[in-house]
């Protein structure tokens, strides 16, 4: 609950403290991002996940129009991976947030974002993340074999190796 109500400091002002109604706002974040259970608990006692669902809750907290994230998913194992990235969807597509993410797991990113731009060296390639997440785009990127296909109905990236 502590972490997460520093989103409240920006609202707040010079000097003020969070009052009961930021508490309550607050626990209704942590609530939003499923992981209101655990308000008492330390943060060091977290899971990745949940360390990266409470950083979402302080973000909400600031009562945002646009979410910004780096690397959200980093270092977790693939069911939080997912689950963090179906609450970011939650989040755009149910409560209207915008949401930029940088992440450098296309597989991760393949089938929840609706555009999507590469940076390579100053250049950029933006658009809709079907024109952009290419196999030409990103072996270019790359320097090496990069597919892009389906596979169980989702997109998935993949490095090739020699000619087959």
């Amino acid at each position: 609950l502590e972490i997460a109500l520093m989103g409240r400091y920006p609202l707040l002002g010079p000097c003020a403290r969070p009052g009961a109604a930021d508490r309550a706002y607050v626990r209704a974040c942590l609530e939003h991002v499923a992981i209101g259970d655990l308000a008492g608990r330390s943060y060091r006692e977290l899971s990745g996940g949940q360390k990266q669902r409470v950083l979402i809750a302080r973000a909400l907290a600031g009562e945002p129009d646009v979410l910004v994230l780096d690397e959200p998913t980093n270092d977790m194992d693939l069911a939080s991976e997912h689950a963090i990235m179906e609450l970011v969807s939650r989040l755009h597509q149910e409560d209207g947030l915008t949401v930029v993410m940088v992440s450098h797991l296309l597989n991760v990113v393949a089938n929840f974002a609706a555009s999507l731009i590469i940076l390579d060296d100053g250049a950029r390639t933006v658009g809709p993340l079907v024109e952009v997440l290419t196999s030409e785009n990103l072996s270019r990127l790359y320097g090496l074999r990069v597919e892009v296909g389906v596979c169980a109905g989702k997109r998935v990236v993949v490095t090739g190796g020699g000619d087959d």
